[in-house]
């Protein structure tokens, strides 16, 4: 028995009643070798079965297997378990192999009339994604309905905190948000990232901070300014191993959006998601002339198009931008005196300028 790494992803392989199997189970070594264990378990114990690869199997005994995979591999894996249920609600009696894309088209347009249309992406992604591993679980190799079934139009919502707009949010804040907020405005980071942050993973002396697993299970370093750094500086000292806890306690805070709700209310602030903290970090960075490859990096991003949709313009940068063209406009000073005093002289057109009498 052992595990080994095949790319990114781990790999088990192990023995039983003399046939080798092998899976495949995350990024994560420490997964990989819990895995391996619980196999070695399962057999000793007799309750290891080993399926035949043509054997046929149910939507919702597929299902089964796929939320143990979940549960090791999905930080929110709870929203997911709640949408694998809906999903066997409606497939679970089915033969695994036997959905069609017809029969997603389906699912998507009644699911639509339940919930909203990004709920219903999520769901469809979720299952395609479930239908990615029969085959390389030893189940028998089945078609994934999923290709093919186009996805609800998601709007992208742009909300970006002016300066002062920031200011007055902080303001506005009780004293167990308020941290978690400075942090988000100034790191980037995202919300989960922040709430399960622990002391060992702030390092003051080198001005970082450490995510072990982050929403793409990619470890990362997060810079930590001077306003950072003096903030948790000023925090340290609990007993707690997390950061951020409740107030005049040692409980590790879970949640915020009731206080971040009311501080936007006395903000004057209407529609504003947490998320959107790490947009204004990415746009603020970007307007202060920082490249997007850093800007990916600090955010964690894998692909560098995800950064781009985060780093939003404010209409004040967009304002300046095309009033250099109106600048440009303006008639040369010289020219203009050329024309009073009567020279015939040729006008050299703003697209294209030279000289001295240009104006920037």
């Amino acid at each position: 028995m052992a595990i080994y790494r095949r790319g990114k992803v781990w790999w088990i392989d192990y023995y039983c009643k003399g046939r080798r199997i092998r899976e495949s189970v995350s990024e994560s070594k420490q997964e990989a070798v819990k895995a391996l264990q619980a196999r070695k378990g399962d057999i000793v114990r007799g309750k290891f079965r080993i399926r035949g690869k043509e054997r046929a199997v149910l939507f919702g005994e597929f299902a089964a297997e796929f939320a143990g995979h979940l549960k090791l591999t999905r930080r929110e894996w709870t929203k997911e378990l709640s949408r694998l249920r809906t999903l066997v609600r409606h497939f679970g009696k089915r033969l695994l192999g036997s959905l069609t894309p017809y029969d997603v088209e389906r699912y998507r347009a009644a699911r639509r009339t339940e919930v909203a249309g990004p709920s219903v992406n999520r769901e469809l992604a979720l299952l395609k994604s479930m239908y990615g591993k029969p085959a390389r679980w030893g189940f028998s190799a089945v078609e994934n309905p999923v290709k093919g079934v186009p996805y609800y139009p998601e709007r992208q919502r742009e909300r970006i905190l002016g300066e002062d707009e920031g200011r007055r949010l902080v303001a506005a804040c009780g004293e167990s948000a308020r941290p978690v907020v400075v942090v988000a405005l100034q790191t980037g980071m995202r919300l989960s990232e922040i709430l399960g942050l622990r002391w060992e993973d702030v390092d003051f002396t080198r001005r970082c901070i450490r995510i072990e697993r982050s929403k793409n299970n990619r470890p990362r370093k997060v810079p930590m300014n001077s306003a950072v750094r003096e903030l948790l500086l000023g925090i340290r000292g609990g007993e707690s191993p997390f950061v951020f806890t409740k107030t005049g306690s040692a409980e590790r805070l879970r949640c915020v959006r009731t206080a971040f709700g009311t501080a936007c209310r006395r903000a004057g602030l209407e529609g504003l998601r947490f998320h959107d903290l790490r947009h204004t970090f990415a746009t603020n960075l970007v307007m202060g002339g920082v490249d997007l490859v850093t800007v990916k990096e600090i955010l964690g991003h894998s692909d560098i198009a995800m950064t781009v949709r985060y780093s939003h313009p404010s209409d004040a940068r967009k304002m300046e931008a095309v009033e250099r063209l109106a600048a440009r406009d303006k008639p040369c000073p010289d020219a203009a005196l050329s024309e009073e005093s009567g020279n015939n002289l040729v006008t050299i057109p703003v697209w294209a300028p030279k000289g001295p009498c240009v104006t920037h």
